[in-house]
């Protein structure tokens, strides 16, 4: 049985019957599908290849502006098993649409389990298979398999991951299970100092949100109550939480890094936002901070932040405690 991607190839002249069965051949040889092989022996350009597979899974094809607004940032906010399950390549939100890649098309019954799951809809345009699979291993940040991995150094070199940049991911894979660090406590543990902790709740905090940030407390800020012309200067930063993640305050004066002025200064960026001030001691010294952009942060992302919280906290304690034991 001839699928439809191949009677589209031979329907536009691309190739003719006895070319098409080389190139099945030689799939099934070498491993791959016949999108990668056409391009692999030049039989076609990649802007082809993705035009006529849309047209074989009736969507439409995935543009060049599509890939460049890819970023592992945005793209997190899509839940990942949900991605891999639905073998989708997510790009951005906007409102209540998801506008995604893949290069299946969804039917009705997976729109509204989509709809149902995440509350939006979403706009789905067409990639060929060789090409999802090299976008899902970079948003998994592994390299793309051995088939692949020439054909996406040509073409796609934003979207390849090094060996070497993994290497200490697979050292750590054969490892003992008793010696592998799980959870963010164990991340946690190897850190030197108070510095590295809040690195690495910044680091576990991006792995799973697309708006977050950690603010180390240094200083005062001084900040407006919604409603009110008089400037309130807060030591400390205690109380400060509350405001931000309420929506009461904008700050007025540093010190704000430069990456919390969208998180928290500009009210407008975000839906919403939830704030875990680090309090060590009775002083806070960090705060953490998730933000949604479209919708309200639920119950699951708040309990989240607050598991970050308590185990940064438990980090620094145990610092403090042995630098002055």
């Amino acid at each position: 049985m001839i699928d439809r991607f191949s009677r589209l190839l031979l329907a536009e002249e691309v190739v003719d019957r006895s070319q098409l069965d080389l190139l099945r051949h030689r799939a099934r040889l070498l491993g791959g599908g016949l999108d990668q092989h056409l391009l692999e022996t030049g039989t076609l350009d990649l802007e082809g290849v993705i035009r006529i597979y849309a047209s074989s899974i009736e969507l439409p094809h995935a543009r060049g502006l599509d890939l460049d607004r890819i970023e592992r940032r945005r793209s997190a906010a899509f839940p990942a098993q949900l991605r891999q399950r639905w073998r989708f390549i997510p790009v951005r939100q906007q409102g209540l649409v998801w506008q995604v890649l893949s290069d299946s098309r969804p039917d009705a019954d997976r729109r509204a389990a989509i709809r149902s799951v995440l509350g939006v809809d979403i706009l789905v345009r067409a990639v060929p298979p060789f090409l999802y699979d090299i976008l899902a291993a970079w948003l998994r940040g592994i390299p793309p398999s051995e088939g692949l991995a020439l054909l996406a150094a040509n073409l796609f070199p934003r979207f390849v991951v090094a060996a070497e940049s993994v290497a200490e991911v697979a050292v750590a894979a054969l490892a003992p299970q008793a010696d592998q660090p799980s959870g963010l406590p164990a991340r946690l543990a190897l850190c030197s100092g108070g510095t590295e902790v809040l690195s690495g709740a910044a680091q576990y905090l991006g792995e799973r949100f697309a708006y977050q940030g950690v603010w180390r407390v240094d200083g005062s800020v001084l900040y407006n109550p919604q409603g009110s012309q008089e400037a309130r200067l807060i030591n400390g930063f205690i109380g400060l939480a509350e405001a931000l993640a309420s929506r009461q305050a904008v700050i007025t004066r540093t010190p704000v890094p430069s990456g919390w002025a969208d998180l928290l200064a500009a009210p407008e960026q975000l839906r919403s936002v939830a704030v875990r001030p680090i309090i060590v001691v009775g002083r806070c010294l960090a705060l953490l901070a998730i933000g949604a952009q479209f919708v309200a942060i639920d119950a699951a992302s708040s309990a989240e932040l607050d598991r970050v919280g308590a185990s940064v906290e438990a980090g620094m304690k145990q610092r403090l405690s042995a630098a002055l034991g």
